[in-house]
């Protein structure tokens, strides 16, 4: 699962909707929790932005084992 880790503090764990990938919620989100000292984890989801997506392993069960395990 490709990701971006930016900053230093507590960490918040950000991912986005359908058809979009980790972009979407750095332009919304980056700004304003560097500002408040959160270190920002932004995931892409299996299938999108630069993760590989595999048909036959999609499922909401995978995908949480899979951020769980990168968290």
């Amino acid at each position: 699962m490709e990701h971006e880790l930016r900053g230093e503090g507590p960490t918040a764990v950000l991912v986005h909707g359908l058809t979009v990938d980790r972009r979407v919620m750095i332009e919304a989100f980056d700004e304003l929790l560097a500002e408040a000292g959160v270190r920002r984890l932004y995931v892409d989801l299996p299938g999108h932005g630069a993760s590989p997506g595999d048909a036959a392993q999609a499922s909401a069960d995978a995908f949480v084992d899979e951020l769980a395990a990168l968290v």
